[in-house]
């Protein structure tokens, strides 16, 4: 009998690859908290298109995005 020995290790590009659409998605959507003037205000920011009001709204545009035909 053969027994195959692997050290091969599961990379970062290998995890992403792996994701599906959504999971993808609110993987490029962060939240920023920045003062404004004296009060903290948020916002969610998607990497591919743009700044958002709300979490749902963020990843929404980013799949929304991710599932254009490319160009």
């Amino acid at each position: 009998m053969i027994e195959i020995i692997s050290d091969y290790k599961l990379t970062n590009a290998d995890r992403i690859r792996s994701l599906n659409d959504e999971e993808l998605a609110q993987e490029n959507v962060v939240g920023f908290t920045y003062m404004n003037g004296y009060r903290p205000s948020h916002l969610w920011r998607s990497v591919h298109a743009g700044d958002f009001d709300t979490k749902e709204e963020a990843i929404e545009a980013e799949l929304e995005w991710l599932q254009q035909p490319a160009r």
